[in-house]
């Protein structure tokens, strides 16, 4: 079937079938597949398992979408080969597909495996990703819907949905590849009916979307100064980055503006352009580790202010390596009087509590960057808690930014939303 034949039915089933309106994209990609299937009975039954599946999260019946197909078949030409299989469909000649897993079957490779059989050969995602890094994907999907429940958000599965899409988009993948996806893996939780609220309102937040999103105009970055920093990063010059920064520092520039106006706002913009796929990782972490660097060497000039007799742990969870925010954190902190111990990433609990105990710590601060290890934040606090109950603490992190009710959730006394409020937060929750 023509591309101009294929506008013309799915025009003409808008008109015919307005329940589909709504889902007009939708519409479109399940005419472009009913064209598809013209092969084994059992590659249609699976992709009628699978719409099944999609018309109970937008909430379409069966019979409405056999009405669909028969508007679809009426329009055929007799020369189209998937008008046969349709017909042995609308006939009811089809036994139903079911989805089983055995015990030691890894879901991800189900999901995976299921998936490709259906779309491999139309899927602009399946085209262009091998199975390995799908695999590897498919697993991410699982570990952040899986923390999501968790944590009780919705939110947090949607940004990282969001956030999944806006990686693909800018691979020219189109936001169809992505809601076909989410179908096929809420097939396979379908008998987890914790999982489903959190799939089906993501799906459904990327249908109201209708179009992939735009190429976003806006930067972060806020100032002359802090785009030629990060234009000496981005240019592997880690000698004139740490030059202009100390120059800064020599002419006046606070530590504070430093940190949030140059520091912070490339650090932001690195991570757009990431996600944008403008950069690699390994740029990332280059600019990352140099930005650390400069911290570094910046260290000497934080202790002049004077101390008001509090003591801060400042760490990350355990398994995160992004803790340039924490570090943030700790040294505003140190310039705002605070006697700080900053435990950097990856610090085991254990050692957090004899850290709590070894240095008599007021407040513990808790960085989190990643959704999947916002239950370790919960399984750490709890345990401080349980072997120092007078201990305070304070959270922060881009989980949190998402879904600003978790840290009570998760058992914290506060959140820290930026670096130029973490004094003012702690101080009123050690104030009670």
């Amino acid at each position: 079937m023509t591309g101009k034949k294929s506008a013309e039915i799915v025009q003409f089933i808008k008109e015919k079938h307005p329940e589909w309106k709504p889902f007009e994209n939708q519409l479109s990609s399940t005419i472009e597949l009913l064209s598809c299937f013209s092969s084994s009975d059992d590659d249609f039954s699976k992709f009628l398992r699978w719409q099944d599946t999609f018309l109970s999260i937008i909430n379409l019946s069966k019979d409405q979408f056999k009405a669909l197909c028969r508007s679809f078949y009426n329009e055929l030409e007799e020369s189209d080969t998937s008008k046969r299989k349709l017909k042995v469909f609308l006939d009811g000649g089809l036994s139903d597909y079911a989805i089983s897993l055995n015990n030691n079957q890894d879901i991800s490779k189900a999901i995976v495996e299921f998936h490709s059989e259906l779309f491999g050969e139309i899927d602009q995602y399946l085209i262009a990703k091998d199975i390995a890094t799908i695999t590897s994907d498919t697993n991410q999907h699982i570990a952040f819907l899986s923390q999501a429940i968790d944590a009780g958000s919705k939110v947090l599965f949607n940004e990282y949905v969001s956030w999944f899409q806006s990686t693909l988009n800018a691979q020219e993948i189109g936001t169809q590849s992505v809601i076909r996806f989410l179908v096929t893996i809420r097939m396979f939780h379908e008998a987890n009916e914790n999982a489903l609220p959190y799939i089906d309102n993501s799906i459904l937040k990327l249908i109201d979307g209708t179009d992939d999103k735009p190429e976003e105009n806006t930067a972060y970055l806020n100032s002359e100064v802090s785009k030629k920093y990060l234009d000496f990063l981005l240019d592997g010059d880690r000698r004139g980055a740490t030059e202009f920064i100390m120059k800064l520092a020599d002419d006046g520039y606070s530590l504070k503006e430093i940190y949030i106006d140059v520091f912070q706002s490339s650090q932001y913009e690195i991570g757009r352009l990431w996600e944008k796929n403008k950069v690699s990782v390994a740029q990332e972490h280059y600019c990352t580790a140099t930005t650390q660097m400069i911290m570094s060497m910046l260290y000497p000039r934080l202790f002049s202010s004077k101390s008001i007799g509090k003591t801060v742990i400042a760490t990350c969870v355990g398994n995160e390596l992004h803790e340039i925010g924490i570090r943030m954190i700790s040294d505003f902190m140190e310039m705002d009087g605070w006697d700080t111990y900053y435990l950097g990433a990856n610090t085991p609990t254990n050692a957090i509590i004899e850290s709590i105990e070894k240095y008599n710590a007021d407040l513990l601060a808790l960085s989190v960057t990643l959704t999947p290890h916002v239950s370790n934040a919960s399984e750490i606090i709890r345990e401080v808690k349980r072997v120092h109950p007078s201990i305070k603490v304070i959270v922060g992190g881009y989980p949190f930014l998402q879904d600003e009710a978790l840290w009570v959730r998760i058992g914290a006394d506060g959140l820290a939303k930026s670096a130029n409020e973490v004094n003012e937060t702690a101080l009123a929750i050690l104030n009670g």
